[in-house]
């Protein structure tokens, strides 16, 4: 009786990835991501991504499909490209709903 995988358990191939490895030689898989998964990881709503791809602050998403005159209808960022973008994020300290900036922040 073999049971089948949900989607979001899927198999990744490997050969439909970017696989590369990292200072440590540990395999590093990149994988496109959404623009609902970066809002999710972000949260960043659609209009402050792209606001922010704009002034150059973060990573250009990768077409896709385009149509036929040219323009992507479809765009995935990199999730290493977005990983790498969150941790470079000042950290603030949060304490229930308040949030409270961190010496660092305040002095930036």
């Amino acid at each position: 009786m073999d049971a089948q995988v949900p989607a979001s358990r899927a198999v990744i191939d490997a050969e439909a990835c970017d696989v590369s490895q990292d200072a440590q030689g540990v395999p590093v898989i990149d994988r496109l991501l959404t623009r609902r998964e970066v809002e999710i990881l972000t949260s960043l709503s659609k209009q402050k991504i792209y606001r922010k791809i704009a002034e150059g602050t973060f990573p250009k998403p990768v077409v896709i499909c385009e149509d036929r005159r040219g323009r992507a209808t479809r765009v995935g960022w990199s999730a290493i490209e977005v990983q790498t973008w969150r941790l470079s994020r000042p950290r603030r300290v949060g304490v229930g709903l308040l949030t409270v900036a961190t010496p660092e922040m305040r002095a930036a």
